[in-house]
């Protein structure tokens, strides 16, 4: 029995690298916080929009409407200030990140085929890090949704068709890094121990699709409408690392299993108007959280041992039962101040997002809250000083986000054990913050 204990302790001392990757369930940095500071001032309101290097994003179907290469990079960062409520300690770490952006039109010169496909992309990749989860037990306290958001890179690369003049698709992929591997030791009667150990890092890949529709160019009754309609598939990690050791002749096989960075399959649908100095815009996405996989680290354990009859309890699922929701967004951008060399724009944006967790009121302590979201954004292009002009406006754009996440509190029933770290009750209220700026340019190819 001793020796029993010894390869099960072994074995999982060296799976624990491994769990260090694998984590608690979290949606991404998109759809936390947003992507380009000049959508996120607009609250996020910016599918029917898509005009600019972000559109592989907010709406791949706008690339096709944009007929000279564009390129934009920036920094964004996060920030927190919760408040636990029933626990010591709830936080979430602040992060970094740079972002960038490019729109290719494809030089067809001539034909049917002029100005009519575009390639993008649009990604988000974390200062320091490629890939950084971290591992929760099913009753420790997290930031279910939070946690890991901002902490992983992605990318969006997309291709736009435009059909006609006012009609425009797109489609592309939304990538995400996953890792599988595995460990197998073996100690022999002598106690030499023998290893082999193997590790990928994958890709993971979710359709993303979009439509944009500008009406104007068919009807003059229409001009300065546009409407667009997103479609983004779920997308989440996974990680399988099974472990096995074998001491003497006994097969000692444990396998540790985790979602995590899951986001939701989404469906936006939006309308904006461009009259003059004004846009307008508004948004509305339907998210399928109801589909979220049980998001606990689950061990399973296979040991056969001839005539000792032992037995090892699995992990259990515990399936989180989130139910499906819908954001709304509205945003606003106005042309402050313009004169020949230098144009001002201001934003204003809010989007409301409901919580898809349930009251925590069992063995779980998955912490949420609904996110009101106000923004604040600034643009300026510029086309240089007296004689040193650019051919095309350098635009430079800040913004500052604030989420308010109200006070939410989940109280145990009486069947939970009160030794569970959120008894007798558990949330959380504060805020986050986030902010960034950018610069992008038009360009040409020659």
């Amino acid at each position: 029995m001793n020796d029993l204990r010894r390869a099960f302790t072994f074995l999982v001392a060296l799976a624990a690298p491994w769990l260090a990757l694998a984590g608690v369930a979290a949606a991404d940095a998109f759809y936390t916080y947003g992507f380009s500071p000049r959508a996120v001032g607009m609250g996020n309101a910016f599918s029917a929009t898509a005009d600019d290097w972000s559109s592989s994003y907010y709406n791949p179907g706008g690339n096709a409407f944009q007929h000279q290469p564009s390129l934009g990079v920036g920094l964004v960062a996060n920030f927190a200030e919760l408040h636990p409520i029933g626990v010591e300690r709830l936080s979430l770490d602040q992060s970094q990140a740079l972002i960038f952006g490019v729109n290719l039109p494809l030089p067809i010169a001539a034909g049917p085929l002029k100005d009519r496909f575009t390639l993008g992309v649009a990604a988000c990749m974390p200062a320091g890090r490629l890939l950084q989860m971290q591992v929760d037990a099913p009753s420790q306290p997290n930031l279910i949704l939070l946690q890991n958001a901002h902490r992983t890179s992605a990318m969006y690369p997309s291709l736009g068709i435009r059909a006609t003049d006012g009609l425009a698709f797109g489609v592309g992929v939304q990538t995400l890094f996953d890792t599988v591997g595995q460990l197998k030791a073996a100690v022999d009667p002598a106690g030499n121990l023998d290893t082999q150990v193997g590790e990928e890092l994958l890709m993971r890949y979710a359709l993303v699709a979009g439509v944009l529709f500008r009406p104007g160019a068919h009807w003059d009754v229409m001009q300065g409408w546009s409407f667009g309609a997103v479609f983004r598939d779920e997308t989440y990690t996974h990680y399988h690392i099974p472990v096995s050791a074998q001491l003497n002749s006994i097969p000692f096989i444990t396998t540790f299993d985790a979602i995590s960075l899951f986001t939701p399959r989404q469906w936006v649908a939006a309308a904006a108007f461009h009259r003059g100095a004004w846009r307008f815009e508004l948004d509305g996405s339907f998210n399928e959280w109801s589909r979220f996989p049980d998001p606990n680290l689950l061990v399973t354990v296979d040991v056969k041992i001839p005539v000792v009859p032992i037995h090892f309890l699995d992990g259990i699922h515990r399936p989180p039962h989130f139910h499906d929701t819908v954001t709304g967004r509205a945003g606003v951008e106005a042309e402050a101040f313009a004169q020949r060399d230098v144009e001002v724009l201001l934003r204003g944006g809010y989007s409301y997002d409901p919580s898809p967790v349930p009251p925590q009121r069992g063995y779980t302590n998955q912490v949420d809250a609904d996110r009101h979201a106000g923004a604040l954004s600034a643009g300026v292009k510029w086309l240089g000083v007296g004689p040193t002009l650019f051919r095309t406006p350098l635009t430079f754009d800040v913004m500052w986000q604030m989420q308010c996440l109200p006070r939410r509190v989940s109280y145990k029933d009486s069947s939970v054990d009160p030794s569970n770290p959120g008894y007798p009750k558990i949330g959380v209220e504060g805020f986050l913050q986030y902010i960034g700026g950018s610069v992008g340019v038009n360009f040409d190819y020659f």
